[in-house]
């Protein structure tokens, strides 16, 4: 075992939370585009999957009422994954800290801090998406559990 694969797998642990708060920012959308169309203010569909995080968030605050106070919370959580996208295990800082087991150990508690962060604040993009859902009748736990009975099929079927 490489002494950075306690690293590496927090870092691929935090970058997997990071994709799906995006995920979560971008579902935020589409279901206002799906809000906006149902109430009669036509939209041509616009690929969300394109824009940055900052950009998500940006139009987020144009195309609902959003406290700045939530909007900074958001954008903590893009400083938070920026900080881990773009060169977290080249940085300088965290080059040196390489050099032993204990600098090894502050750096996953470093990433899991992060990716707790993220996580949080992506319960709080879930929150608006569920005042969305309700309307719907649904909401993302509901959505979640059906996703787990699906995907618990194909384990089923794994196993015969």
């Amino acid at each position: 075992m490489n002494k950075l694969d306690p690293v590496v797998f927090k870092l691929g642990a935090a970058l997997y939370i990071s994709q799906i708060f995006e995920g979560s920012l971008i579902l935020l959308h589409k279901l206002i585009d799906e809000e906006e169309r149902i109430i009669g203010i036509t939209k041509i569909g616009d690929d969300y999957s394109k824009k940055t995080l900052g950009k998500l968030v940006n139009l987020l605050k144009r195309r609902i009422d959003v406290p700045q106070q939530s909007l900074d919370y958001i954008f903590e959580a893009i400083d938070l994954r920026n900080s881990i996208v773009h060169g977290y295990l080249i940085s300088e800082e965290n080059m040196s800290r390489f050099e032993t087991e204990g600098a090894i150990v502050n750096l996953v508690q470093d990433l899991d801090n992060k990716l707790k962060a993220i996580r949080e604040r992506d319960r709080f993009v879930c929150g608006l998406i569920d005042q969305y859902l309700k309307k719907y009748g649904t909401s993302t736990e509901a959505l979640k559990e059906l996703a787990e009975k699906r995907s618990n099929l194909f384990k089923e079927n794994e196993e015969t």
